[in-house]
């Protein structure tokens, strides 16, 4: 019929994934060759803006972060020049971080096993990964201390999804954020319900162009951060290498 239904599962923090046959989960050439011409925006470092913010709200600067984010590119082709590794890993790497992955050569870590260990010992010693490492660290405690709780020690996140008091800080904060994040995409979906093909976590595919400032007042009003929201109309990038490159960092998975 000329497209493919799109079905997603509520996981238990409020982020939709997709089922079966999909888009989503899709290497970047097929997402590219299925959605060209339609309108792709993402919430720009999603997890590391709020993190930033939220921790603002709890009396903590994330300075490393906040200067990350008001110049990514070029923070992060450094991190990755003096730790000799490519920018994609940088980013993996630093995403990684972000979901408590520990500053250790150990080769059971996330960091080593993608980088290697000799990779990953001069990755944590560049100031700049080890800066915005230590603010994460920090605003993690800061955010769970101050975070309210339930009777049982249960925290709920702003979609509304609970996780339990004992789980892992890490997983604690990753609740949290990615509630956020889905309450975001909530205000997207709300505001376009006849316009959206595809939903991918920060982000989402439109058939059209919308226009982005009315969305991005939406979500700071429904969730309380402002979040930029990139725009960009879908390709199909011919540089094959590039592509190559695109997939293998679309392979990494995410904690759910």
């Amino acid at each position: 019929h000329g497209y493919i239904a799109q079905q997603y599962t509520e996981s238990p923090s409020g982020r939709w994934y997709a089922n079966d046959v999909n888009l989503q989960n899709s290497s970047t050439l097929i997402k590219e060759a299925a959605l060209a011409g339609l309108w792709e925006y993402d919430f720009s470092n999603c997890h590391f803006d709020i993190i930033k913010q939220m921790a603002k709200e709890h009396g903590y600067e994330c300075k490393a972060i906040a200067d990350y984010l008001a110049d990514k590119k070029p923070t992060r082709q450094a991190i990755a020049d003096q730790a000799g590794i490519s920018v994609d890993q940088a980013k993996v790497c630093l995403l990684a971080v972000m979901y408590g992955a520990r500053a250790s050569t150990w080769h059971e870590n996330a960091i080593p096993e993608e980088i290697g260990q000799e990779a990953a010992r001069r990755l944590f010693a560049v100031p700049l990964f080890a800066g915005i490492h230590a603010d994460i660290s920090q605003a993690r405690s800061i955010i769970l201390k101050s975070w309210k709780r339930t009777a049982n020690g249960s925290l709920s996140n702003m979609f509304g999804k609970a996780i339990a008091g004992d789980a892992k800080p890490e997983e604690q904060l990753a609740h949290l954020i990615q509630g956020a994040e889905a309450k975001a995409l909530m205000v997207a979906i709300d505001m376009h319900p006849n316009d959206l093909v595809l939903l991918q976590h920060d982000g989402f595919v439109a058939t059209r162009k919308l226009y982005v400032p009315a969305i991005t007042k939406a979500v700071l009003q429904a969730t309380g951060y402002l979040l930029e929201l990139e725009e960009s109309q879908i390709q199909v990038n011919p540089d094959a290498q590039f592509l190559k490159n695109r997939i293998k960092t679309d392979s990494i998975n995410i904690p759910q």
